[in-house]
């Protein structure tokens, strides 16, 4: 784990969700590693390579990303660039998934930054089925190659892509109200200049009165007031914590599947636990994860530590999602 920038969610989710799997996390920030600085990233990378299976990289700059991609001969995952956040999109739709039970046809509206959680927004929607409906201040707009590539991705897909200044606009007839900081690590010269700037882009009850009745809320967090208030933020329809606690199951099943890519098995017990991934999954009740655990190959009846199998698990954990999933895999119900 290489983090260049510090995280709360990115951090914890991986680290807990790598040793779930029986892995063996190694954390290394900015002072312990210096990335292209002391060493070369096409050094680095090779080292270590050489040193452990799989690399997550939260880098300051999207260029350290691919050189590290070019030269490694093991997984690199995208902990977060300044272009890109995949990994936060994954537990973003994760949550909605879970939510409203099909993402085909939600309309999300971003309200906020043109930023690196906004450009995964719009690599992914359209691919879902996800009409997304994008609202930033003038001079705060997403990358043009990307607008660009969005655009294809939408057409090809055949949703629709709005882009306006207007946080009612965008808010309008929407599933799902998203922003972000507007402050972003680094920018804290610009804090003035940007709440100023952003004025008239906080969500609250009144921008949600132009959305659908059964409107919900993401954040990835750290969130700040001016933001969004606390009337939405604590409400039922903010789907906040659980949107963070995903981070963990959707880098876990980000990890088993590069893991697998390159040889890896599904059902390789952990050291600590002697569960299986599939057993994890089913515990916790993410059917998501657990039925890609099964089309790679996972054993749908082998036993854990304890001797129990993974509907076993499902069943004791009241995960009736995945109790239902596993029989309709074929799963032994005794």
């Amino acid at each position: 784990m290489i983090f260049e920038k510090r995280s709360t969610r990115t951090r914890m989710s991986t680290e807990t969700g790598f040793a779930l799997l029986g892995g063996h996390p190694c954390f290394l920030t900015s002072q312990d590693i210096h990335l292209g600085v002391n060493e070369s990233s096409t050094d680095t990378a090779r080292v270590l390579s050489g040193l452990s299976d799989i690399v997550l990289a939260r880098v300051c700059s999207h260029s350290t990303l691919e050189e590290l991609v070019k030269d490694a001969s093991i997984p690199i995952i995208n902990g977060l660039s300044d272009l890109y956040h995949p990994i936060q999109i994954l537990a973003d739709f994760l949550t909605l998934q879970e939510h409203y039970g099909s993402l085909s046809g939600l309309t999300v509206s971003w309200i906020g930054d043109g930023n690196n959680v906004l450009h995964s927004f719009m690599m992914t929607a359209a691919k879902l089925g996800v009409h997304l409906r994008v609202a930033t201040p003038k001079g705060y707009d997403p990358d043009s190659s990307i607008i660009q590539e969005a655009q294809r991705l939408s057409k090809q897909h055949g949703t629709q892509l709005l882009l306006t200044s207007d946080p009612v606009e965008a808010a309008r007839g929407s599933n799902v109200l998203v922003t972000d900081t507007w402050v972003s690590m680094g920018q804290e010269e610009e804090k003035k200049q940007r709440i100023k700037d952003f004025h008239g882009y906080q969500i609250t009850m009144q921008t949600g009165s132009v959305a659908k009745p059964d409107w919900t809320f993401l954040h990835c967090l750290p969130r700040k007031q001016e933001e969004v208030d606390d009337q939405v933020f604590y409400s039922p329809r903010s789907l906040v914590f659980l949107e963070a606690e995903n981070r963990k199951w959707t880098i876990m099943l980000e990890c088993v599947t590069r893991l697998v890519q390159v040889g890896c098995g599904v059902n390789s017990v952990t050291t600590r636990f002697a569960q299986t991934p599939t057993h994890i999954a089913a515990f916790g009740g993410h059917t998501e994860c657990l039925l890609w655990l099964l089309q790679a190959g996972a054993d749908i009846n082998r036993q854990d530590y304890v001797g129990e199998t993974p509907i076993h698990k499902a069943a004791r954990a009241d995960s009736l999602d995945c109790v239902n999933a596993l029989l309709i895999q074929g799963a032994k119900a005794e």
